[in-house]
């Protein structure tokens, strides 16, 4: 694992695919075991997997993938009133956690 600190006291930390694969596996709930899998496999903040709901997720047109729907996202040009929208990819195995936990 590389950190960095930054100015402002908080830290940049960068993990090697075989760290980050150990992590999900540590959780203490199988809760933390998603919100880990969708920051780190979807890139999510923690304030977006916050407000992820089992209807945000939906199949992709090729009927084998999926894709989540981020609502409330950060907003970096101040046009959103509540947060930017976008989608991203979820993997096979993401969705299938989510449909368990729900």
């Amino acid at each position: 694992m590389r950190t960095e600190r930054n100015r402002d006291g908080s830290w940049n930390v960068w993990m090697s695919r075989k760290e980050y694969q150990a992590l999900p596996r540590a959780a203490d709930s199988f809760q933390h075991e998603i919100a880990i899998r969708l920051m780190g496999d979807c890139g999510l903040r923690v304030g977006e997997v916050l407000d992820v709901e089992p209807q945000h997720i939906s199949r992709m047109t090729d009927g084998r993938h999926y894709e989540l729907e981020v609502v409330g996202g950060k907003d970096t040009t101040g046009g959103f009133v509540d947060g930017k929208q976008r989608e991203t990819w979820l993997p096979v195995d993401v969705e299938a956690t989510i449909n368990r936990y729900v």
